[in-house]
């Protein structure tokens, strides 16, 4: 037996009908238009390989972080850029080679820039390295 026509059918059955076709179509303009408007991950030009090149940087600073540190805590010195807990001739050789270097270039290192400035300059090295003398002490 073929299905009645819409018109042919019971008031409530009419009515149920086009509740339920308005809620189906508010909710798809409500949802779909997000889904539209979701940021996309490839070609956002604020995810360069600068940015994940940090973000792998930071990883492995946490990765050395001991069990139980609270967020925030760093307990590495702010000049030890190699992560092995001293603030030795390494760490200075690798400042004295980014000096110079500003944000979006390959070798900048954002923890090296301490006055935020968005490039690595000479006056950043006191507030990293304090009175450093080359010995294994942190400068902070």
């Amino acid at each position: 037996m073929p299905e009645p026509k819409f018109e042919d059918r019971p008031v409530a059955e009419r009515v149920i009908g086009i509740l339920s076709a308005i809620v189906l179509v508010c909710v798809g303009i409500l949802f779909f238009p997000l889904q539209l408007r979701a940021p996309s991950i490839e070609g956002d030009p604020l995810l360069r390989p600068e940015t994940e090149e940090f973000f792998e940087q930071v990883e492995e600073r946490l990765q050395l972080l001991p069990p139980g540190t609270p967020m925030g805590d760093d307990t590495s010195a702010p000049c030890d850029f190699d992560g092995d807990k001293d603030c030795d001739d390494d760490d200075h050789a690798f400042f004295r080679a980014i000096i110079g270097t500003c944000r979006g270039e390959s070798n900048y290192h954002p923890l090296a820039d301490s006055d935020g400035d968005g490039c690595v300059i000479q006056g950043d090295e006191p507030s990293l390295f304090g009175r450093y003398d080359g010995s294994d002490s942190p400068g902070r």
